[in-house]
Parts: structure tokens; sequence; C-alpha cells
């Protein structure tokens, strides 16, 4: 039997050996345990007395890996309690704004001596117990690592709990996330749903907003110590642009299953999701094909004509064919995914992520769940590989294939109705950029997921180097079309975005190294919400002006319409013998009288407007406009000579009536 005894300053460490009793004493050379204190107490202690540092976590002997490790370091280090432990002194505050590190862990008994501890306050302070976790940050004492929560506390972030509010307003919070994730999927789906396979300015700047908030919200999953405020910015972010735990949090309805428990049924709940989605979006647009007697099933009519994927002079004209209940129903599809893709590939990441602990594997999710348990390796391919194939890997292949697959006719109105929401507003020959903006989401979300080995400094620095490159990899890529002047903010608001993202990663790895100049911190903090505020209502208000834009265009384009049905019905009346011009309206200003002409022509309102939409276009643009007007017409609905359409004069001669081509 051998048993260690630590001197007080641990210079030496005296080992005796009952099975040697004819050996003299002898010493060794001590050294302190990582993460053990022996600064304070009796001036002899044993290592099984030896209690934690803040920020540590005393290992149970039969998982211990060896003589030297016997503390572990806790993931979220206010979590455990214990001695001060000046390496992380000026990191961690109460709201007394006391340093949790110098102070250490009062509710922790100090050296136990003839089975009594020199502090009376602790629970634990009877049976010498030095696995103390911080209850009042609402972790249950005596989990492996201080990480599981507490009963009617729930998990916020990554790895800290808060307190569960009352069962109303729980089930409130989760109704109004129901409705928040409802509205998010109808915007999406009825804007691309509305435009009926013409690629408005506006989805391209919903998407960049969707993106940005996305990516956004993953930054909380970063240990960077972010402030309050800026968590709470991330966590509104995240609630309104992906379909997440943020508001749909289950974890404070039953507090009898364990946090395993719970963390199995969220995944099996959300891997089924999309299907159980997709299948009520099947069933809503199959009995709405039957109401408006449109088979679902139907095949679209071959003469749909090509549409360009942004509004032109020359396409106003074109009215292309009304959308099918199948091209609906895809374009629901498409929104559900888009919306669940980042909660999708960070639950399969989950799966996988997990904590070595002394001598054993333990499943972050629930630190008191082995990953060699029998449990776990059910779970893991039912619940972790099948996501990994169908979600994170899946899912990107089967959008670059359907669109590899109609590349050479993504002007066609079914591939813009169905698939636009994935390639609309890229040029032609980038119409695979969706894939980027998919590994984008993949590496940040994989690098918050597997990245804490690394570090919290190193972890962000990789994230940081991965949106540098994606920053490069947008202004060479250049994948916008701007087919209009108006489009060319498009790259400005992608590029914004991405520095945003940038500058708030770089800002958290300053808060979390500066955490003792609070002048620093509050001035980052400050600094992090205005920027991202700044880009959102940018990013809100400019999406907005744009739906105001094209909805008054389309009902200017649609009054226009009207007016030259009605034009040309009243034109053939009082023309009989004119029954057979086929012509659009155009003509008919011309033959009629001149006081006819000019009050049947545009109203005040329409020139003015017709001038703006005029000045805004690019050059090639308006001068696409001006030769759409002449002979010289690209188009072939204007290539017809508008002399033909001029009446003649008439004059009388000895041969009878002789026409007379006016002077022009």
């Amino acid at each position: 039997m051998i048993q260690c005894l630590c001197i007080y300053n641990c210079t030496l460490i005296y080992i005796y050996s009952f099975a040697l009793l004819l050996l003299p004493f002898f010493c060794l050379n001590c050294v302190q345990p990582i993460g053990g204190d022996c600064s304070a107490g009796s001036s002899l202690v044993t290592l099984n007395q030896l209690r934690p540092k803040f920020g540590w976590w005393k290992i149970p002997k039969n998982e211990r890996v060896g003589r030297g490790q016997i503390f572990a370091e806790c993931i979220y280090p206010p979590a455990c309690l214990g001695a001060p432990n000046l390496e992380l002194k000026g990191r961690f505050f109460d709201k007394n704004k006391n340093d949790l590190a110098s102070m250490g862990g009062s509710v922790v008994p100090l050296y136990v001596v003839n089975g009594s501890s020199g502090n009376s306050n602790s629970s634990n302070s009877s049976t010498g117990n030095s696995r103390v976790c911080s209850r009042k940050l609402g972790f249950r004492n005596e989990s492996r690592l201080c990480h599981t929560c507490a009963e009617n506390y729930r998990r916020i972030g990554a790895d800290q709990c808060a307190k569960c509010p009352n069962n109303d307003e729980n089930w409130g919070l989760m109704v109004l996330g129901f409705f928040l994730v409802l509205g998010g999927l109808i915007f999406i789906a009825g804007t691309a749903i509305a435009s009926a396979g013409k690629q408005e300015l506006s989805e391209s700047v919903q998407k960049i907003l969707l993106n940005y908030f996305q990516v956004a919200a993953m930054a909380r999953i970063f240990p960077l110590r972010w402030p309050a405020e800026v968590e709470n910015l991330f966590d509104f972010q995240g609630a309104v642009s992906t379909v997440g735990d943020h508001l749909v949090n289950p974890d404070c309805v039953t507090s009898s299953a364990t946090a395993a428990e719970l963390f199995y049924s969220k995944q099996a709940m959300f891997a089924c999701l999309p299907f159980l989605v997709t299948s009520m979006a099947f069933v809503f647009w199959y009995v709405y094909g039957m109401i408006k007697r449109k088979p679902f099933f139907e095949k679209r009519p071959t003469n749909t004509g090509v549409i360009p994927i942004a509004s032109t002079p020359t396409s106003t004209d074109v009215v292309p064919i009304e959308s099918t209940p199948k091209d609906k129903f895809v374009v629901t599809v498409g929104a559900i995914f888009y919306l669940m893709f980042p909660t999708l590939i960070g639950g399969a990441f989950k799966m996988f992520d997990c904590r070595i602990v002394g001598n054993g594997r333990w499943l972050h999710a629930d630190m008191e769940e082995s990953c060699n348990g029998e449990r776990y390796q059910l779970m893991m391919p039912l619940l972790g590989v099948s996501q990994l194939i169908l979600f994170v890997v899946g899912l990107p292949l089967l959008m670059l294939w359907f669109l590899l697959r109609n590349k050479h006719r993504l002007h066609s109105d079914v591939v813009q109705s169905r698939y636009g929401l994935f390639f609309g507003g890229y040029k032609d020959n980038r119409f695979y950029w969706e894939i980027v903006l998919s590994a984008r989401k993949i590496s940040i979300v994989g690098l918050g997921v597997f990245g804490p080995s690394l570090g919290p400094v190193r972890q962000a620095i990789v994230a940081l180097l991965i949106l540098f490159l994606f920053i490069v990899l947008e202004i060479v890529g250049d994948p916008f079309k701007e087919t209009t002047a108006r489009h060319k903010v498009l790259p400005r608001l992608e590029f914004f975005s991405l520095m945003v993202l940038f500058l708030t990663m770089w800002s958290g790895v300053f808060i979390y190294s500066s955490t003792k100049d609070t002048i620093t911190v509050q001035f980052l903090t400050i600094f992090v919400v205005l920027i991202s505020i700044a880009m959102m209502s940018w990013l809100i208000l400019q999406l907005i002006r744009e739906c105001v834009f094209e909805n008054q265009q389309s009902a200017f384009m649609i009054g226009r319409r009207v007016k030259k049905l009605s034009k040309s019905f009243s034109f053939r009346r009082s023309n009989p013998t004119n029954r057979n011009d086929e012509n659009d309206g155009e003509t008919a200003e011309i033959t009629t009288e001149p006081g006819e002409a000019k009050t049947s022509g545009s109203s005040y309102f329409g020139d003015t407007f017709r001038r703006m939409r005029f000045k805004r276009m690019s050059a090639e643009a308006q001068q696409k406009k001006i030769r759409s007007r002449t002979i010289e017409a690209a188009d072939a609905t204007y290539m017809e000579n508008p002399a033909l359409n001029v009446e003649m004069i008439r004059i009388r001669s000895g041969d009878g009536d002789v026409p007379v081509a006016p002077r022009l």
C-alpha cells in the first residue's frame, strides 16, 4: 500500500510502503498535479484530500489515467468552484464585479483533516467532497466537469445554463418560435412563388439577409465570453433565420428525462421534421390543385417560353405561364431545407462531439453519457451517420445535381419557378454559387462544434481565416449578375455582411483577451452591436425598398396591359374593317385621333415612373430601351416598320384615287 503525502509548498513527496518496513524512508521531487491547489490549509495533505483550483474538476479514482492526471479542466470554468486560480484571474466576474477566479470557491471545503472540513457552509463538508459545482449558475452538483444543468434549468448556448421560465411563459415562447418559423417559411416560399419564374432583386437581397443572420448566429457557439447584449443579439438573429432551438426549446417541458434523453429526442425531432413538413406541404398543394382544378401531376405546357433571370425592358410584355401546384410544392420544400440547413448540420456534428475525461469518452451534450456505452453506439449511426449522409453531404450534392442537370436551360420558366431560389441573381457561369455558401455554413458550424479542443483563441483565429478566405473568394468570384444599376447593390451587401462577420469575430477575440480592461470590453461590445444593427437595418431597408419598387412596377404593368386591351377593344369597335389587325395596342395610338391618343396615353405618374426607371438603368440597358422603339430593334416584337402603320393620304387624279406617302 502506497500513500503519498504532499508538503505545504509541494516541493517534496514522501512515499511510505508498509511492504518495505526494513527500508528507510526516502523522498522524491514533488510535482504538483495540474489543476490542484497546495497553497493553504494544513501543512500535510494527502492527494486524496487535494482540492481543485477554480475552473478544474477532480477526476474520480476509477477514471484516472496514471498518477499525474488527477484534475480535468472544466468546459465552462465558472461552473467549477475551487481554490483561487491566478491563471484565470480577471476573466470571470459575478454581478457585483467580483473576480471569481481570485475569490475561489468559498463554498468548497478546504483541506479535510480527521474527517472534518475547514468550511462548515458546504453541503458536502462532512464527506470532504471537492467536486462542487456552481448552483447559482444553474449547474448540477457532482456532475462531470460541472456541465449538466440542474433541475428547472435549461441549456443556453453550448455550455451555460439558464433558469427555465414558468410553464405559461415557456409555452408562450415555444408558440412564438413556431409562428416566427412559419412566418419565415411563408415569406421565403411566398416571394419565390409570387415571382412566377422571374427572379426579382428582392429575392437576392432576402437570401443575403438570411445567410448573414444564419452565420452571425453561429458565433454564439464560440466560447469567447460574449457579453449578454451580444448573446441576445445572436439569439435574435438565429431565431428569425433558421429553424432551431433558439425559441422552440423543449428542455423545460419535462424534468424527468436526462440531458442525454432530451438530446436524442431533439435530434430525432429535427431529423424527422423536414420530411414531416414536406409531407404536409405535399398534401396542402395536392388539395390546392384539386380545388383549383389543376392536377398536381399534370405536365406543364410546352410553350412556356423563356424568361430572362432579371426583368429587362424587353421582357416586361412576356407573361409567364402561372406556376403549377407541383412548382409551388418544390419551392416550399426548398424553402424548408434552406431555413433548417444550419440546424441540421449542427445536429449531425453534435452527435460526434465526444470529450475525453480521464479514461473515458463522454458526449458533450450530456457529460454523463458515455460515448462507449450501448445507447450511444446505437444512436450514433441512427441519428449521427444518417444526418451526416442525408443533410450535411446529401443536400448540397442534391442541389448541385439539380443545377447541373438544368444548367443549359436555366432561363426556362419551369427551372426558374422551381429552383430559382438557389441560383437566381447569380451569373450564368456562377449558377453553382449556393454550394459555396453552403460550404461556408458547414465550415463555421463544424469549427464551432469540434474546435474547442484548439482553445478559444486559436478556434476564433481559424474562424477568422475561414471568413477571410470566403471574402477573397467573393471578390474573385464576383457571382452576382448586375443587369441594371439597381443590381449593383448586391455585391456590396454581400461584401459588407462578410466584413461585419469578420469584425464581430475579431472583436470577440479581443473581448476574450481583454476582460481585465473593462473600458475595452465595453467599447467592443458597443462596436459589435452597432455594426450588427447597422448591417441588419441596411439589409432590411433595402429589402423593403426593392419589394415596394417591384410591387409598383407590377401594378404599373398590369395597368398598362389593361389600357392596351381597352384601347384595342374600343378601336376595333370603331373600325370594324380592321378587325384582323393583331397589333398589341402600340399602333393603336398612332391610328387614333390626336386628341384621343393624348388622353389614352400613360398618366403623369406612369411617365414619371418610367423616367425614374430609365435613369436607374445601366448605359447598355438604356441603349437597348431606345433601340427597342426603332426599326433596328433586336427584339422581334419591334422589328415591324412603323411606316407601314401610317395612314396614307389619298389624292384624286384623273386615274382615280392614288395613295401618296406623307412626308416624314
